[in-house]
């Protein structure tokens, strides 16, 4: 059965999420072009036994050429041929492809107004080599420091309000020394409370500095 009779069904969502996504898991996306993302996307599901959601690249909304984002597949249905006019699939969200859409938004990081679900036929060979992401030696997964969920926040907001094409890694570098400042300050502010004087109250009422 050729890749064509499979029907898929799963979340897309676009490059910046899915980058942001890897930042948060700990997954390297240096030197990854867009239209390879999900080779170290299938390496890490494959090495932390996640196997209920298989990433692929994609053109999406229909009628794009070039590839826009990574469809996380949850549905495989077989059996059906587009070539001969096949009634598509019944194909709806089940309890089991949710659960890989709270996984995307609490573990990965994924707001839930940038997941899309999207039923499709694989024309592009995307389940070629099966339905559960396998090791591949193209790239990574290249373990980095994880990116926390305030960092993740703040990206978006940096995003939205300074630079709507900053990389995750041009940012956090920013980030850290942020709050490298942060800490500098709070430490400095600590500092002058030590050495302020102490006041004291005397007898009457009245303020004595005490040296």
């Amino acid at each position: 059965m050729s890749s064509s009779e499979v029907f898929v069904a799963g979340y897309f969502t676009d490059f910046v999420s899915t980058r942001a996504a890897m930042a948060r898991l700990g997954i390297s996306d240096c030197d990854v072009g867009d239209i390879r993302l999900h080779f170290p996307l299938q390496n890490w599901l494959a090495e932390n036994h996640k196997l209920d959601v298989l990433p692929a690249v994609i053109a999406y909304p229909p009628g794009e050429y070039d590839a826009t984002g990574v469809l996380f597949m949850t549905q495989f249905k077989e059996g059906y041929c587009n070539e001969n006019q096949d009634p598509l699939p019944n194909v709806h969200e089940r309890p089991r492809d949710r659960a890989v859409k709270e996984w995307l938004v609490n573990e990965a990081g994924v707001p839930e107004s940038h997941l899309v679900w999207v039923k499709m036929w694989d024309l592009d060979a995307l389940t070629i080599r099966g339905f559960v992401p396998k090791r591949n030696n193209i790239k990574g997964p290249s373990i980095i420091k994880a990116v926390t969920k305030e960092q993740l926040n703040a990206y978006f907001d940096y995003k939205r309000d300074v630079d709507p094409d900053a990389l995750m890694s041009d940012f956090l570098k920013i980030y850290d020394e942020m709050e490298k400042q942060k800490q500098e300050q709070k430490q400095k502010e600590e500092e002058e409370v030590e050495q302020a004087p102490e006041v004291d109250l005397d007898e009457g009422g009245e303020s004595e500095t005490v040296q």
